[in-house]
């Protein structure tokens, strides 16, 4: 059994040999990749080669592909200190105050400013 993984990746494959399988029989093989600490965000491709023998004759068997998918790493401490940066900035900066916002009130045929009303 062989594994064909990207550069600077590592494997571990337990049990590397399977000396003997019955029809039917089944046995479970444990396979193991870790990419490198600088791996960049993307897609991988990992095949798995397997070979036997059936009345001491070589059997190749299908090749299996996976698609080992590498995704960037979210912050959720980032992300809140991020979001607490943005609305320090828009309060701070005059965003959005009370004494700003103008409140019309029509009453009556009268138009109010917050508490004003011209007549």
């Amino acid at each position: 059994m062989t594994l064909d993984i990207p550069l600077n990746w590592t494997k571990t494959i337990e049990p590397q040999v399977i000396p003997k399988l019955d029809i039917d029989e089944e046995q479970r093989v444990n396979l193991k990749i870790t990419p490198p600490a600088d791996v960049s965000v993307g897609r991988y491709e990992v095949r798995l080669r397997t070979t036997g023998l059936s009345d001491n004759q070589p059997v190749n068997a299908e090749d299996k592909t996976a698609i080992m998918e590498i995704q960037a790493e979210t912050s959720v401490i980032g992300t809140v200190l991020l979001v607490l940066l943005i609305l320090g900035l828009v309060s701070r900066n005059g965003g959005i105050r009370n004494s700003s916002l103008k409140k019309i009130i029509i009453v009556e045929g009268t138009a109010c400013h917050g508490i004003k009303c011209n007549v």
